[in-house]
């Protein structure tokens, strides 16, 4: 007998409409997916129609987020790409939707298993890991992977489909429970980033990062009004000291990046990072014999506090790292 199987999507669900976890028969519509989302239901209903109550077997697989090796989408090898380059990462609001994945392996192992084994009529199956995870969790399980630590911050947002991050910025769990008899077979979460992260490395000449998207991010954030004192945002909160046995230093953090901290301190610098908002008294009772000015985001204009701090010094030698 024939047997179709339709690779589908979570984006077929209204969302608005849905409680978590979203079961098979929960509404579907129109969505943040826009038309991608539309399709993909048209094509669903196109097949329901054409073999329903025929001897012709048709699966459907709703798949969460696909992740893994050969992704050609700039998901995590987006934030591989800004871990190993020092890049900062833009996250929306809090960080704490919820989004849930499915491996890519896996994926195709659910296939083959379709293939091979009998099914209803018309089966529908959500697919994908049985525990979601956050927006922040999944970054910390990506700086894991790298062994770096990421410069994060996080901006408001009131778009749910934001350029400057790889993922919609809405709570997405399926229902993955009538899947369990028929197909449970789950990779280790890590394990499968890290084959993400390994085939990341591995082609990462080939996989040019598309500098277009990028400058749309730039320019979403630009207009965003959550950019103003964006550095204030991500800046130390109090000073904290790298001592050494070298020139006295201060850094004024405003996104300083990791490497420049570990640079000065290889230098044997004695370094006290301060908040970007720190005023010239409180710099100078460190009595620097120099101050190091920190690159950041957003608009140098905002950090009202650092011009008049610049300003102010005198007769102290000054770095500003662009």
């Amino acid at each position: 007998n024939k047997k179709y199987i339709y690779i589908s999507s979570s984006a077929v669900y209204d969302y608005a409409a849905c409680t978590l976890p979203i079961k098979e028969d929960a509404p579907k519509g129109a969505n943040e997916w826009g038309q991608y989302g539309l399709d993909k239901l048209a094509a669903e209903n196109y097949l329901i129609e054409q073999f329903e109550n025929t001897p012709i077997e048709c699966i459907i697989l709703r798949f969460p987020y696909v992740y893994g090796p050969y992704n050609y989408l700039q998901r995590e090898r987006l934030i591989f790409h800004h871990l190993v380059n020092d890049r900062p990462i833009y996250v929306p609001n809090d960080g704490n939707t919820r989004i849930q994945f499915y491996y890519v392996k896996d994926a195709a192992n659910l296939v083959l298993t379709c293939i091979s084994e009998p099914c209803e009529n018309i089966t529908i199956y959500n697919a994908g890991n049985r525990n979601s995870i956050t927006f922040n969790e999944w970054i910390a399980c990506c700086e894991e992977i790298v062994g770096k630590k990421g410069m994060i911050y996080h901006v408001d947002s009131n778009t749910r489909n934001t350029k400057f991050f790889p993922f919609m910025d809405q709570d997405i769990l399926l229902d993955v429970s009538r899947l369990q008899p028929f197909f449970h077979k789950e990779i280790d979460f890590m394990l499968g980033l890290g084959e993400a992260y390994k085939w990341f490395r591995e082609n990462e000449d080939l996989l040019l990062i598309d500098e277009k998207q990028l400058e749309a991010m730039k320019a979403e954030l630009k207009q965003s009004t959550s950019e103003k004192r964006l550095s204030a945002q991500v800046t130390t909160p109090r000073p904290f000291p790298i001592p050494n046995r070298g020139h006295k230093l201060v850094l004024v953090d405003f996104g300083c990046k990791y490497g420049v901290i570990r640079e000065l301190s290889e230098r044997d610098c004695d370094v006290l990072v301060v908040p970007c908002t720190s005023s010239i008294d409180e710099i100078m009772a460190f009595r620097p014999e120099g101050i190091v000015l920190s690159s950041g985001p957003g608009d140098p204009a905002d950090c009202t506090e650092a011009i008049e701090m610049i300003r102010a010094c005198e007769n102290t030698a000054m770095l500003g790292i662009g």
